[in-house]
């Protein structure tokens, strides 16, 4: 009889990432996420909590924190928000033929830094190891590919997409982790959920 204890793997899963060496790109972008997040919360609360998927709260919580705070959040292993634009929206925006979706000329006021800073390590990743990108980012093992191979003009394409990003783990522990002397545990319960949130296909 096969023994499934999906608690346990996630757990294992959850040390051997701790232990693996950080990605030192992947940390930094992750950091600015989470204080891009900061500032808009502070400057449009509504916005920020729209384009996050976040409850006014929470919004309110991540207005208020520091920047030391809010280094705990940032992991150069797993990114803290996924896509929750729809992955088939995505694809077929690269499905189109590269020297049709982008003029070279277009100006550049159109360009989204953080955006274009997404797609291009999620594409440095992918190169890597397309298997080891779609976990780290939470995409399917699809568009991972999709995103490997795609031209740079596909990418600055995507970069003025309008997507959304929310958080891969219950908003709950944004506060708790804000909140804690010690937030050893809180760090790793971030990291379980993310896991368990991982997109698989």
């Amino acid at each position: 009889m096969l023994n499934i204890d999906p608690v346990g793997e996630l757990d294992n899963q959850a040390i051997r990432l701790d232990q693996k060496k950080a990605d030192q790109a992947i940390y930094e972008f992750d950091l600015s996420m989470w204080l891009s997040l900061k500032q808009l919360a502070q400057a449009h609360p509504k916005i920020a909590a729209r384009q996050f998927g976040l409850s006014a709260k929470t919004i309110a919580y991540i207005a208020q924190a520091e920047q030391e705070t809010l280094m705990l959040f940032a992991s150069g292993v797993l990114t803290s928000f996924r896509l929750e634009t729809n992955e088939k929206d995505i694809l077929q925006w690269l499905a189109q033929p590269s020297d049709r979706i982008l003029g070279l000329n277009q100006e550049e006021r159109y360009f989204n830094t953080t955006h274009d800073a997404y797609w291009s390590l999620l594409q440095r990743a992918a190169h890597r190891e397309w298997e080891v990108a779609s976990v780290t980012f939470s995409i399917s093992p699809q568009l991972a590919q999709a995103i490997a191979q795609a031209t740079d003009n596909q990418l600055r394409y995507l970069a003025r997409q309008e997507i959304r990003f929310t958080p891969r783990f219950h908003e709950s522990v944004i506060q708790e982790l804000i909140e804690d002397d010690d937030p050893t545990y809180t760090v790793l319960k971030k990291m379980l959920q993310s896991l368990a949130n991982t997109k698989k296909n």
